[in-house]
């Protein structure tokens, strides 16, 4: 998508008092809107896609969960991007009353003409939307803080704090690369091209070398992966670690070491709550335990590697992490984490 993009929706939305959320991961992929902007929602928030008179959705695949929440029955809903139907997808249903074929760029540009020429009256009625939304967004990021707060001295090491030790520690101009590691809502992310997730076509493993390719193209940032110990194994790191320190191209890996394929894990409970799996304690094919010692992978191919479990020590580490790469030295962290 078109990196300039980031500020004609902060524009647009700041102007006009526009509410912008991302879709639910992995549908989230990129930075849309700056994590700080005052109308920003986060991911998938509920309640404000339940009471939208109109929603825009803007090169999106899954726009909202309906298991979890659906448009109001009398809402407008439009979809653009260059195939708003998802052809080529095998199923998709979401409703539209408008869908536009088109770039993204343009419809922003051409959104916000138009709504300079038709909302000269409605000072008022946007001043008070925009005080809403900005309540709202406050409430959300009080509500993260508190999770932050909470998850602060958790053991196993809880994700939120991993994500919030990422905040406290990477440049602004740090890329993410992000496969079912930390939680997105977690995650300031303020400039275009700071953050890779895996594409829904893609399969399990995408982390590793999304992270080699994003480090070959910004050789003066830090790139940071945070990816599932699941995840890992199917990205071939042992291959992917001697790359790295073939070709000088050392990045971080932290690895969310649940010991378990918490994606099945959870998805399985979702499906059937009160099924024979969820009525014990080490549910059928999503234990990966014993936990082979990661850590050690990264320092057979001549990186640093280290395991933290405890989550004060996280921060140093992370720093030691970043520290080893701006010496050429890739990096990972086996970072013991709770798996719910």
């Amino acid at each position: 998508l078109d990196p300039a993009n980031v500020q004609r929706l902060a524009s647009l939305a700041e102007e006009f008092a526009i509410a912008v959320a991302v879709p639910m991961e992995p549908s989230a992929r990129a930075v849309n809107i700056p994590t700080g902007h005052p109308m920003y929602l986060g991911m998938h928030p509920r309640d404000a896609i339940a009471r939208a008179d109109v929603i825009l959705a803007l090169d999106c695949e899954v726009p909202w969960t309906p298991s979890r929440v659906t448009p109001r029955s009398d809402a407008c809903l439009i979809h653009i991007s260059a195939d708003p139907f998802f052809s080529r997808y095998p199923v998709r249903g979401f409703e539209a009353d408008l869908a536009i074929a088109g770039s993204s760029s343009t419809a922003l540009d051409m959104l916000h003409e138009a709504l300079r020429d038709q909302c000269g009256g409605y000072g008022g009625v946007i001043d008070q939307r925009r005080e809403d939304i900005s309540a709202l967004s406050r409430a959300r990021n009080e509500a993260l803080s508190a999770a932050v707060r909470d998850a602060a001295d958790a053991r196993p090491i809880h994700p939120t704090w991993v994500a919030h030790c990422i905040n406290e520690v990477k440049a602004p101009d740090t890329v993410i690369v992000n496969e079912i590691g930390v939680p997105l809502d977690f995650l300031e992310l303020e400039q275009p091209g700071t953050y890779f997730s895996s594409s829904l076509a893609g399969g399990l493993g995408f982390g590793l070398g999304a992270s080699l390719g994003a480090k070959l193209g910004n050789p003066g940032r830090h790139v940071i992966l945070a990816v599932g110990d699941g995840s890992y194994m199917f990205g071939n790191p042992t291959a992917a670690h001697f790359v790295a320190r073939a070709q000088g191209l050392a990045t971080t890996t932290i690895i969310m070491n649940n010991r378990r394929w918490n994606a099945v894990h959870l998805s399985t409970l979702a499906m059937y709550p009160q099924g024979r799996a969820a009525g014990v304690d080490l549910m059928p094919m999503v234990d990966l335990g014993p936990s082979p010692e990661y850590e050690m992978i990264m320092q057979a191919c001549g990186g640093m590697g280290e395991r933290v479990e405890d989550p004060a020590q996280l921060p140093d580490a992370l720093r030691r992490a970043l520290a080893a790469n701006d010496k050429g030295i890739p990096a990972l962290l086996n970072v013991i984490v709770k798996y719910r």
